[in-house]
């Protein structure tokens, strides 16, 4: 991401790794409250997830949908790279990163690995995590979990890369 063609990054060192925003966007001038955010939203997405990760980051914000698409494929809010320890998300004025969510994804992929049945179950635990991503899969993972139906989480944790179904 940071050789591609038309992008110049702007790149900062935090604690935890790097932040990459284009000159001049919101990600660049709203640098200050952007590391605030981050930060509380990665103590969230560790605290949930993993007991502790000292491992970089590489995060890059970008400013429109259509740069989104051009480097991940797709125009969602955001994207993990599967398999790195990087996310890709829209920040701008009118729309804020769903920030916890990508964390968790991140941080459950860089440490329990890639699940065996897909991206759902990274998806599910970021939404109910996060909280505000696609409310209707936390709904369906609390009565999972309610129901006695879903693994303990010592279990979820030792077995994140080979389950195929709760």
């Amino acid at each position: 991401l940071l050789n591609a063609p038309g992008y110049d990054w702007t790149t900062r060192e935090f604690e935890f790794g790097h932040v990459h925003a284009l000159p001049g966007t919101h990600a660049d001038t709203a640098h200050d409250s952007l590391l605030r955010l981050i930060k509380a939203a990665r103590s969230r997405a560790i605290g949930w997830s993993v007991d502790r990760d000292s491992g970089p980051i590489e995060l890059f914000f970008v400013d429109t949908r259509e740069q989104l698409r051009e480097l991940t494929g797709s125009t969602r809010g955001g994207h993990v790279r599967p398999g790195e320890r990087t996310a890709v998300m829209l920040y701008n004025e009118t729309f804020t990163p769903f920030l916890v969510h990508e964390l968790t994804t991140l941080y459950t992929t860089a440490n329990w690995g890639l699940p065996a049945s897909g991206p759902w179950l990274s998806t599910g635990l970021a939404t109910m995590i996060g909280r505000y991503c696609h409310e209707h899969l936390s709904d369906i993972f609390r009565g999972q979990l309610e129901a006695g139906r879903m693994r303990g989480w010592p279990e979820l944790v030792r077995d994140f890369d080979s389950i195929d179904y709760l």
